[in-house]
């Protein structure tokens, strides 16, 4: 697998929608989106890595889960 170039990974930020749950850290991609450049070289150089290493540190893979009801579908 190729690595993502900082361009790469630069697009895939700036194209998530800024509205989404943040999870246990409470990190909001709307934090990342308006964050400096210094910030998302290193936010590039941390994905690089664990790409590298085939691995994610344990405590990126931490979530919480909760049901959002939804004003319309199926009733169960």
């Amino acid at each position: 697998m190729d690595l993502p170039t900082y361009e790469e990974f630069a697009a895939f930020i700036k194209n998530q929608k800024g509205n989404s749950a943040p999870g246990p850290s409470r990190f909001r991609y709307s934090l990342l989106i308006h964050a400096t450049q210094p910030i998302w070289e290193a936010m590039h150089i941390i994905t690089c890595i664990c790409l590298l290493l085939d691995g994610v540190p344990r405590q990126f893979k931490f979530a919480n889960l909760f049901p959002i009801p939804k004003s319309s579908g199926l009733l169960i």
